[in-house]
């Protein structure tokens, strides 16, 4: 009984034993390029997000636009930053506030 959407049994098999012998280099490049190129997008998505914020609240308040276009996108990296910072020094305080009072020290 074959079935187009569950494989072979031996190439399930195969792909089984290749990857135990090391025959198929899964894991075994590392990408450094791929992680350095991951980070730039990142930094531009959300130098954008911000950006189109700060064009939002100038709509919303009425308020002209005398930021360059760059300017705008350097702000709004400056500010994905900061929140990203305040986000995980938030999820710090959650961890080590539940740590400290378990061990009944108190952070003040």
């Amino acid at each position: 009984m074959d079935s187009k959407f569950i494989p072979h049994r031996d190439s399930v098999r195969g792909f089984v034993f290749d990857v135990a012998t090391g025959k198929l280099e899964l894991f075994d490049t590392t990408r450094g390029q791929l992680l350095t190129f991951a980070a730039l997008g990142a930094l531009v998505t959300i130098s954008g997000a911000f950006a189109v914020v700060i064009e939002a609240l100038n709509l919303a308040y009425d308020a002209i636009e005398r930021r360059s276009w760059l300017r705008r996108r350097a702000l709004g990296l400056l500010m994905g930053i900061g929140t990203v910072i305040v986000a995980v020094l938030a999820g710090a305080v959650l961890v080590l506030g539940r740590c400290s009072a378990k061990a009944g020290i108190w952070l003040s």
